[in-house]
């Protein structure tokens, strides 16, 4: 009855003692600690003297931790996996227990004195990630219960290893994720200033261009200047794309650097729609579009710059106009539902492929396709779009069919 009483009370204290590793060892994600408390508690609770700690580094040991009188010149040094009592135990990754080491072939003896060595491998998630060993110069004190222990102390000893380790490593990941998305920040910086600083400063050049032009025409005879007027029609169109080029950088450049600023002025996105539609009614009509605005109710507020969101609207219906073949419909439509005003701009034009959907927002993308070959466009316009209506806390709506039409719009919250 006392035999049973005692081992008993040993079992409760065990787990009492494995419990209190566990909260220490789980405390702490830097390895070189976890491997520094799991050592000393292993030779401590073992009946040692000295002991070690190897990890796996590829295919060798490297000795992570000491504890006793071991050569410190061995620190980070590595092992082959054929060397020693430890590297017998990880190959057959079972633990064993040598009480009489001097008549073991495989001893190593890095520690004066010491005749008897557990050698217990470290498994994590069915993966071994290194070995434990802890020696002592009294072999009766390495009992079988102490052995036992031993191992269970060493499974807390190699999770938590594992676990600091894959910490240390996700940390040295986002460090050089971190360094790269400067560098890519830094670059992207670099890469605006010049396309800015190019188109504002192509502004001068292409007027001068544009004017010469004009002048050389102008000192032309009346019937060469006929004879060459598609030349300059092809000159005045290419002046006018480049133009609309630089604008649209030199907007987008606008937009960027008006994002830190908090958008909270009313604006009445009925009457932008209506204006807006009013104003491309004669582009409309030289193709015979029917152009069509719908609102409801009839003011219909959130909070945002006016002037980018006519230029959003403005840009979703001039779009619209030029992707829609002569007599069909652009019908835009503005409601107010679950506290989001919705703008949809429907077109009956030529629908995109919906393998070139997915890029539709990517600055310079335009998904060309036979019949918009010959439509003019910079490829900023949607990514213009995108970019102010996520700034003003809304998303996009978009849907096409090639060779139906294609729905172009927008949420926003509401004014509250």
């Amino acid at each position: 009855m006392n035999d049973n009483h005692s081992i008993s009370s040993d079992y409760v204290r065990q787990l009492e003692i494995l419990r209190q590793v566990d909260d220490e060892l789980s405390h702490h994600l830097n390895i070189s600690l976890v491997l520094s408390l799991g050592l000393d508690a292993a030779v401590r609770l073992g009946n040692a003297e000295a002991g070690a700690i190897h990890l796996i580094e590829g295919d060798q040991l490297q000795v992570a931790q000491m504890l006793g009188a071991y050569p410190r010149s061995l620190l980070n040094t590595t092992v082959p996996f054929d060397q020693g009592l430890i590297g017998r135990a990880l190959r057959r990754q079972q633990a064993e227990l040598v009480l009489g080491v001097q008549s073991d072939p495989d001893y190593l003896p890095h520690v004066p004195g010491m005749r008897a060595q557990m050698s217990i491998p470290l498994i994590s998630h069915d993966r071994p990630i290194g070995i434990l060993n802890i020696q002592t110069s009294r072999p009766e004190l390495f009992t079988p219960e102490v052995f036992e222990f031993v191992q269970l102390l060493a499974a807390r000893i190699a999770v938590a290893a594992d676990n600091a380790r894959m910490y240390e490593q996700l940390r040295s990941w986002l460090m050089e994720l971190k360094g790269l998305y400067d560098k890519v920040s830094e670059l992207e910086k670099v890469k605006t200033d010049m396309i800015r600083m190019a188109a504002h400063d192509l502004r001068n050049p292409l007027h001068n261009i544009q004017s010469a032009v004009e002048l050389i025409r102008h000192d032309l005879p009346p019937d060469i200047r006929q004879d060459k007027e598609p030349l300059f029609d092809i000159v005045r169109q290419s002046i006018d794309r480049m133009r609309k080029i630089t604008t649209d950088i030199l907007s987008l450049e606008r937009i960027e650097q008006s994002a830190q600023v908090p958008v909270r002025q009313p604006v009445n996105l009925c009457a932008i729609a209506r204006q807006v539609c009013e104003e491309y009614q004669p582009q409309a009509a030289q193709k015979q579009l029917h152009l069509t605005v719908t609102t409801y109710p009839d003011t219909v507020q959130v909070p945002g710059d006016e002037a980018q969101l006519y230029e959003v609207i403005a840009n979703l219906v001039s779009n619209a106009i030029k992707y829609t073949p002569e007599r069909g419909q652009v019908e835009v439509t503005l409601l107010a539902e679950d506290a989001q005003a919705v703008l949809e701009v429907r077109d009956s034009g030529y629908g995109i492929p919906e393998s070139a959907q997915a890029r539709l927002f990517q600055p310079f993308f335009r998904a060309k396709t036979d019949e918009t070959s010959e439509v003019e466009g910079t490829g900023l316009g949607l990514y213009m779009v995108k970019r102010i209506v996520e700034r003003h806390g809304g998303k996009m709506r978009f849907s096409s069919v090639y060779g139906q039409g294609s729905i172009f719009g927008f949420e926003l919250p509401l004014t509250v």
